[in-house]
Order: C-alpha cells, then structure tokens, then sequence
C-alpha cells in the first residue's frame, strides 16, 4: 500500500529538541500516553509527524466513522502514513467482497490497512472453495467479519487447515475455526496425523494435550518430517512440507 506524502524529515538541530518536543505535546493532547508515542516513534522510525498533519490524519479518520483513531494509530503506527485515499479504497474494495461493516473490521483489526487486497481475495476464494466442497451455503465474507484472524493468517496454514477439515469431513463451527488459527499448525498435523485421530472433537482435544506440552517449533518439524518418511501419501504432511519447506 502506498502512503501519503506527510512531512517526516527532521528540523534543524539548533530547532530539533523544542520541535520534537513540540510534536509530543501535540500528541499528548490528542490524548496518546507518552508510552504510547514512544512505541509510534520506535514503529515509524523517524520523527513525529508535525501537529497539523496528525491534526488532519485524525480528522479524516472520524469522517469515515472510525470513533477512536488514537487507539488505532498506537495499534497500527504506520496508518500516520497511509493516504487517505488508501484507506477510502481499501474500505471500498471490502465492500465490494461483500463485507457489511469494513470500518467495524478496521477498527477491530487496524492491520487489514496494511493487507494486500490480493492477499484477502485469496481467502476468500479457499473458503469458496470449501464451501463448494461441502456443498454447503458458506459466505465467506460473514465467516472472515466473525473471524477476523483469517485475514491474518499465512495462506499456506489455511491451505493445511483446509486440507484437515476436508479428511475430517468437518465444517467448523466458530469457536472450532478460532482454536485452528490459533493452534500452532505443527500440532495440528501431528494432532490429525496419529493413527488413533478419531473424530474432529477427539482432534481438538489433542490440540489442548499437545499446547501444555510446550514442544518447540524444531522438534514438531521434526515429527513431521518423520511422519513424512513413515508416511509419503500423507496428504496434510504433504500440503504442510509445501508451505513450509524443511531444509
């Protein structure tokens, strides 16, 4: 995504400090901590924007309906810098895919700014695909506004994750959706890999046994590649070694 084209060089250093300083003050009015502006300094990596710009960034939030655009920028610095018009057109693109409250979904996940709109295209077209597999009604638009962690999801895990539900033959329900994204995917392929996986509850429960575990990341990969060897057909181990080559 493009940004604007804000005033983000530096002042003169006999002006520096007073500046900056002035820069902080005007931030501390709009009601950031000062921990909070020192969490945008460290993200943007350069001075401050100057008080009129922040004064009209937060203007133009407002305008489109976002009520607290200081909690957004602490949560997405780099928004100081995205184009208005950007963001118009972001919000526009997710209508157009069918979403009914992008500024609802931005403001719970300022991030989806920063997303190629590619990127959630893709997404969209695997939970088609699902749905198409099921011969079920799946909207995909209502699924990613209830969860809005697919949109933040490495597409190859969602292709792994999809690749479990499909030999399950399960259609998830919410939670069981959230608990996927969020399960590190090598316990996932593990979890369903075993000989005794069971049913997709069963698969849930090892997911829970497998977390208090607390294996690395090294050691998972390790079994997987080993359930690799025992087992070359596995189609899950398969799409995972896709995704996430071993060395």
């Amino acid at each position: 995504m493009s940004t604007a084209s804000l005033d983000l060089r530096t002042v003169p250093i006999v002006e520096k400090a007073d500046a900056v300083n002035g820069r902080i003050d005007h931030f501390l009015s709009h009601g950031f901590k000062e921990e909070e502006i020192g969490h945008i300094r460290t993200a943007v990596r350069t001075t401050l924007i100057r008080p009129e710009d922040l004064d009209q960034k937060i203007k133009d939030l407002k305008e489109r309906g976002f009520t607290d655009p200081v909690k957004m920028i602490t949560s997405l610095p780099a928004i100081l810098g995205y184009a208005i018009d950007n963001i118009d057109g972001k919000i526009k693109d997710l209508k157009e895919r069918g979403f009914t409250d992008p500024v609802k979904m931005i403001t719970s996940l300022p991030a989806i700014l920063g997303y190629a709109i590619d990127n959630i295209d893709g997404k969209i077209k695997l939970i088609e695909r699902v749905s198409e597999h099921f011969g079920a009604d799946i909207n995909p638009a209502e699924i990613i506004e209830c969860e809005l962690g697919i949109l933040g999801t490495k597409i190859d895990k969602l292709w792994v994750l999809t690749r479990v539900l499909v030999e399950q033959n399960r259609i998830p329900t919410r939670q069981e959706v959230h608990a996927l994204l969020f399960a590190k995917i090598e316990d996932v392929v593990l979890a369903h890999s075993e000989p005794t996986s069971g049913s997709f509850a069963n698969l849930l429960q090892r997911l829970k046994m497998r977390k208090k575990e607390g294996s690395t990341r090294e050691e998972l990969r390790g079994k997987i590649a080993a359930t690799l060897k025992d087992d070359p057909g596995n189609k899950v181990v398969q799409r995972y070694a896709r995704g996430y080559p071993f060395a």
